[in-house]
C-alpha cells in the first residue's frame, strides 16, 4: 500500500525548496551578476606591419612616481600553498585603502588620440603571439596572445591563453581591461576574467569602475586608489611610465602601483632586476626582468615579466604562477603585428582578424 505525503510534509518541503532556491538566485546575484553585462566588444584597429627593433625613444626629464630603491634586493617571496584550480578565484584579504577617490583626469583630444607627455609616444596597436610551457596537474602546452588596441582616447588590453590543443583546449583564459588613455596613463573602467573548462560553459568575472568607486566581482565596492591599474592593463602601463620616463629601469629600483584584482585591491611592487641579453623572433635584445615582490596569496597569479626597451618596452617573456605548483611561461613567438601608422589606418572600418579572432 502506497502512502500519500502528509500536507504539512509537502508543505514544508516546498518551503525547504523554495529557500534554497533563493539562495542559489542570491549567490548567483552576489558572484555571477556580471555574466549578465555584454561582453566587450574589441575595437576596430588593423594589426597588419611586422615590428622593427628601434632604440627607445628618450622620455621628458620628470619626476620618478612611486619608484624608490631596495638597500639590497629582496627575493620575491612565496609561501607554500596547495596548488589551486586556475579557473576557481579565490576570495582574498581586502587590505584597507581608504583613498579619496580621485576624480577622472582631463583629457587632451590630438589628431590620432590623447596628448601623453611631451616627447612621449604611446605604443601603436600591436599583436604579440606567445608559446605557452608550464604544468598544472602535469606538463602543459598551448599558446597565447597579447592585444594592445588603442583608438582615440580609447584603449584595450586583451590576453588569451589557451592551454591544450587549440582545437579543443583544455582550459581557456581571456582577460580583457577597457578604458580610457589620459596623460596621466591608462585609465581602466572594466576588466573582464573569463575561464572556459573543456566540455563546460564559460565562467566571467568583472570589475567595474565609476567615477572614484570599483565595484569588485562579488559585489562590493572600494574607493579607487589613484593611478589603479588591472591584471592586464598593468603591464602596459608600466611600458607608459618607462616610455615617459616616470619610471627608471635601473636595478634594485621598486615601482609601486595599485592593482585592482577580481576580490581585492593591493599596493603591489616590482622589483626590476638586471638587464639580460635574450633570444628573440625579431634577434637578440637587452630585456629587463620585473618580478612581484608581494607575498604570494593563494589562487592569486604572480607574473613575472622581462620587458624589452627596443620593443617599446613590451613583454618579451612572462612567467605567471598560482600558488607553489602552477605556472606557465609565455615566450614571444614571432614578430608582433602592429599597426600601420598611415593615416588612412586611424579611419579603417572593418575589424581585424587579429582583435577579434582567439589565437589559431
Amino acid at each position: 500500500m502506497r502512502l500519500r505525503p502528509r500536507p504539512a510534509f509537502a508543505l514544508w518541503l516546498l518551503l525547504v525548496l523554495l529557500a534554497h532556491a533563493l539562495a542559489w538566485t542570491q549567490w548567483r546575484a552576489e558572484l555571477g551578476a556580471d555574466a549578465a553585462l555584454a561582453p566587450i566588444q574589441p575595437l576596430k584597429v588593423v594589426l597588419s606591419k611586422p615590428m622593427a627593433l628601434q632604440a627607445p625613444p628618450l622620455g621628458p626629464s620628470t619626476p620618478q612616481l612611486r619608484t624608490r630603491r631596495l638597500e639590497a634586493p629582496t627575493p620575491l617571496e612565496r609561501r607554500p600553498v596547495p596548488p589551486e584550480p586556475l579557473d576557481v578565484p579565490q576570495a582574498e584579504p581586502s587590505p584597507a585603502l581608504d583613498l579619496l577617490p580621485p576624480q577622472a583626469p582631463a583629457l587632451a583630444s590630438t589628431g590620432h588620440g590623447v596628448d601623453a607627455p611631451a616627447g612621449v609616444e604611446w605604443p601603436l596597436s600591436v599583436r604579440l603571439r606567445y608559446q605557452l610551457v608550464g604544468h598544472f596537474r602535469g606538463p602543459v602546452h598551448g599558446e597565447a596572445e597579447v592585444q594592445w588596441l588603442r583608438q582615440d582616447d580609447r584603449y584595450q588590453v586583451r590576453l588569451k591563453v589557451q592551454v591544450g590543443p587549440s582545437l579543443a583546449p583544455v582550459v581557456r583564459r581571456e582577460l580583457t581591461s577597457d578604458g580610457r588613455i589620459t596623460p596621466e596613463g591608462t585609465y581602466p573602467e572594466r576588466y573582464d576574467e573569463e575561464t572556459k573548462l573543456l566540455l563546460s560553459a564559460p565562467r566571467r568575472v568583472s570589475l567595474l569602475r565609476q567615477g572614484g568607486q570599483l565595484r569588485l566581482a562579488d559585489g562590493r565596492w572600494r574607493a579607487a586608489p589613484e593611478g589603479v591599474q588591472d591584471s592586464a592593463s598593468q603591464f602596459v602601463q608600466l611600458a607608459f611610465l618607462f616610455l615617459s620616463g616616470r619610471a627608471q629601469l635601473e636595478s634594485g629600483a621598486v615601482i609601486e602601483l595599485p592593482l585592482a584584482l577580481p576580490y581585492a585591491l593591493h599596493d603591489w611592487r616590482y622589483e626590476v632586476g638586471e638587464s639580460e641579453r635574450m633570444e628573440s623572433p625579431m634577434g637578440g635584445v637587452d630585456a629587463w626582468h620585473l618580478r612581484p615582490l608581494n607575498a604570494a596569496t593563494p589562487g592569486a597569479l604572480m607574473a613575472e615579466v622581462w620587458l624589452v626597451p627596443s620593443m617599446q618596452y613590451l613583454p618579451l617573456q612572462m612567467l605567471i604562477r598560482q600558488g607553489s605548483e602552477n605556472w606557465v611561461r609565455l615566450s614571444l613567438a614571432e614578430a608582433p603585428l602592429q599597426e600601420d601608422p598611415a593615416p588612412q589606418n586611424a579611419a579603417s572600418a572593418p575589424s581585424s582578424s587579429a582583435a577579434s579572432e582567439p589565437p589559431p
